[in-house]
């Protein structure tokens, strides 16, 4: 089959030289280079990573920076789960909850928090108003 595609000629596309003359040297060299890579790649970890070089996770066992477990203190796969384990409290607040609605529900890995009719932001409170 490769025996087919060998004297093939390559196919280029009209947007390649965009790219790579105009939007990657916007983004500072591959696309991710200004931003840091802070946390170890899900997808990386099962080996189903397609985005390679260009991922914005890190591709390296560092358990200092693995993504959070969504099971949290209650993951029944522990010790041999390779995610990080963090107590209740010290979970971030989901933003999405915090807008009004999560799709993951009670099975997020980030902290619901209830807020008060007093901390509700103001973008829900015009809605109500109309």
């Amino acid at each position: 089959m490769g025996a087919v595609f060998e004297n093939s000629p390559r196919l280029v596309f009209d947007f390649e030289d965009h790219v790579k003359n105009v939007i990657l040297p916007q983004l500072g060299g591959n696309g991710i280079e200004s931003k840091p890579r802070t946390i170890v790649c899900r997808h990386w970890l099962k080996g189903l990573c397609q985005k390679g070089d260009i991922c914005e996770y890190l591709h390296q066992m560092d358990l200092d920076k693995m993504p959070i477990c969504k099971w949290g203190a209650s993951c029944q796969a522990r010790p041999n789960c390779l995610y990080r384990h963090i107590e209740d409290e010290e979970r971030p607040d989901c933003i999405f909850y915090r807008q009004g609605f999560c799709k993951h529900g009670p099975g997020c890995r980030y902290k619901h928090v209830k807020l008060g009719p007093d901390d509700v932001p103001e973008v829900r409170a015009q809605c109500h108003s109309l």
